[in-house]
């Protein structure tokens, strides 16, 4: 049975390097899976944290494990107004820094999630 600590666990090892010898198909599993709607009061608290550590993980990870991460860790379960805000706001955090690979990147799937 999931609990909050192996949750926490497999976040933090998402977000750092634990998990960035997997293969491809199981990294995107390990993603899917973590944030299941059923789940949600395992994962409360993580929606905040995603805008802290998104941005360099698109910058240090590959495209294709970076890619997992945003789309399959982003907070958009239960889509409300202060999510969208926050995306909003993330957004335009990222458009003012000076353009490069992972921020065009991210800007590009900051738009397709708004």
């Amino acid at each position: 049975m999931p609990d909050k600590d192996s949750k926490r666990k497999i976040w933090d090892g998402l977000f750092g390097k634990e998990y960035d010898s997997l293969s491809l198909l199981d990294h995107e599993y390990l993603c899917s899976g973590l944030l299941h709607r059923h789940h949600s009061s395992l994962t409360q608290g993580f929606e905040e944290e995603f805008f802290e550590r998104i941005e360099e993980a698109v910058a240090t990870k590959s495209i294709n494990f970076a890619q997992h991460l945003y789309y399959d860790l982003q907070p958009n379960q239960y889509t409300n107004d202060v999510d969208i805000k926050r995306f909003e706001n993330f957004l335009e955090k990222i458009k003012s820094q000076k353009p490069g690979e992972s921020t065009n990147r991210l800007t590009k799937w900051l738009k397709d999630s708004i």
